[in-house]
This record gives C-alpha cells, sequence and structure tokens, in this order.
C-alpha cells in the first residue's frame, strides 16, 4: 500500500501525519512529546533491524545435492548454516522424509550426528555462527533418490525459522575399487563396529584419536577394507589418522 510520511515540529510538538491510499484515503494525525516521538522511532528501527537479523538465517546452499554409487554404504549431502537468529539455543525438525523404499536417512546439525529414528533435537550455535551441517543417506545398495528437509528455529520463537533442503540419488553401476589415497570411514555414527577403508596397495598405519587428542588405538595394517570395535568407546566425536610414508590423512566418526 503506497503512503507518505510528513514530520513537522508545531510549538515542540511533532505532528506525524501518513496518508495512504487504499481505495479511499487515509489520514491520521499523531500528537507526540519530543520524547514520545523518538521512542516510537527507535522502537521501530529495532523491529526492522529484527526483521532483518531473522532473514538472514540460511542455509548455504538451500539445496544441497551429492550423488554416488549405489554400493557405497552411505551418501553424504553438506550444507552450511549460518546463525543469525539472537539465540544460540536452536532446535531442527526434519519436516520431509522422501526415500526410495529401503533407504533410510540421518541428520547431522551442529553438534551431533543423530541416528536415523530421530526427527527432531535441540543443539547451540553461538549467535552469527556457521556450522557445516549434514544429511546421511544409506542407499542399501538399491538404485534410488531421496529427499531431506530440515527447519531450524529459536526454541523460544518458533515463528521465525529457516528451511534447507539435502538431496542425494545413486547409479546402479557398482564400485568395487577405492581411489589411492582416499579414506572411508562407516557407518557414521556408530555405536559396535567400525569399518575403515583406505585405497592403498602399500603398507599403513591406522590411528584412532580423541576429540582432545588422546591415541586409543595404533595399528599397521595392510589391504582396503579394516573392522574395529568401538563399542567400550566413550560417546563422543573422534579422528582417524591414517599414515602412509610422508603422507598423513584424517577423517572424523560419532560414537553413539
Amino acid at each position: 500500500m503506497p503512503f507518505s510520511i510528513y514530520l513537522i515540529n508545531n510549538e515542540d510538538k511533532f505532528l506525524l501525519f501518513i496518508d495512504a491510499s487504499y481505495k479511499k484515503n487515509i489520514t491520521l494525525n499523531l500528537k507526540l512529546s519530543k520524547f514520545a516521538f523518538m521512542k516510537y522511532i527507535f522502537t521501530t528501527l529495532f523491529a526492522y533491524v529484527n526483521m532483518a537479523v531473522f532473514s538472514q538465517s540460511t542455509f548455504r546452499p538451500s539445496v544441497a545435492y551429492n550423488e554416488h554409487f549405489c554400493s557405497e554404504p552411505e551418501i553424504v549431502v553438506y550444507s552450511t548454516f549460518i546463525n543469525k537468529f539472537t539465540s544460540s539455543k536452536l532446535r531442527f525438525i526434519r519436516i520431509s522424509n522422501v526415500l526410495t523404499s529401503t533407504w533410510t536417512s540421518a541428520y547431522c546439525d551442529c553438534e551431533l550426528c543423530r541416528s536415523v529414528t530421530t526427527d527432531t533435537a535441540d543443539f547451540i550455535i553461538p549467535v552469527g555462527d556457521s556450522c557445516t551441517t549434514s544429511a546421511h543417506f544409506y542407499p542399501a545398495n538399491k538404485k534410488g533418490l531421496g529427499s531431506v528437509q530440515i527447519k531450524i528455529f529459536d526454541t523460544a520463537n518458533a515463528s521465525k525459522f529457516v528451511i534447507g533442503e539435502y538431496r542425494a540419488t545413486c547409479w546402479g553401476l557398482s564400485s568395487s575399487f577405492l581411489e589411492n589415497d582416499k579414506i572411508k570411514v562407516y557407518p557414521n555414527p556408530s555405536n559396535s563396529m567400525l569399518n575403515i577403508s583406505f585405497g592403498s596397495i602399500e603398507p599403513y598405519i591406522i590411528n584412532i584419536i580423541t576429540a582432545d587428542g588422546k591415541l586409543l588405538m595404533r595399528k599397521k595394517v595392510e589391504g582396503l577394507n579394516h573392522s574395529v570395535d568401538i563399542s567400550a568407546f566413550d560417546s563422543g566425536l573422534y579422528s582417524v589418522k591414517i599414515e602412509k610414508g610422508s603422507k598423513i590423512l584424517f577423517s572424523r566418526f560419532i560414537k553413539n
């Protein structure tokens, strides 16, 4: 609705005229003291700033996509979430989970990777910070596709929210080899057996390290695939460190 605002100083009073045109002309006269007028202006500006802050919370990209072989244990799709809400205490809800039959999916927020049955959880990220989020699709060796939509909002104000979408597809062909010097760690998250695959024809060393740098396992191995029992590990984030000659490579996993 188009409108015009006029401000006139009349005997230490501010006269605010708002002329609007919408089917008929409307004129509103407000007589305000200087203090009341300034309070009104600052309140209005604060409201507009808040609206701008909320609108900046976003996923980048808003629709993320990845594809892989159907024989892969999981297809991971990443998106960066930027928190421009006014609170660090947020909640996500998986509002859509459209999958080919036998496929499953799980979501990793800014703090934890959740189970395939978790559709909502709270997490914390400081205002203004960003984090890498991800949707994990498990195709179970079946050609198909999946789409997950995640809604994030301030737990104190659910009316302000942002939605991100993660899409995945897999090819019917299979992969019987692993690229040189590429690490695969799966399932992720895991609570019992962790599979570690590393593409190398030479012997290499597998290290498992806690988030605070404590070495839990160090083993020299050969071949493509290896399994590690992590059932006795505490829940949390861990790193897999691969040493191959002068090369050092890392991957991470979550112990539920």
